[in-house]
């Protein structure tokens, strides 16, 4: 159950690992390109500030 958005069924508890595990993945991958230099140089490239 997720109770401050009042969310209640049988699918609710696998519905928040597999959204907790898209986050992870997305986290994970901005510091893997951080920790390359591939995010700033992307930044830099398309003018991005």
């Amino acid at each position: 159950m997720i109770p401050c958005i009042n969310c209640a069924g049988p699918f609710v508890d696998r519905y928040t690992e597999i959204l907790a595990a898209v986050i992870l993945a997305g986290e994970l991958s901005i510091v893997a390109s951080h920790a390359a230099g591939d995010f700033t140089n992307a930044h830099m490239r398309f003018g991005r500030s």
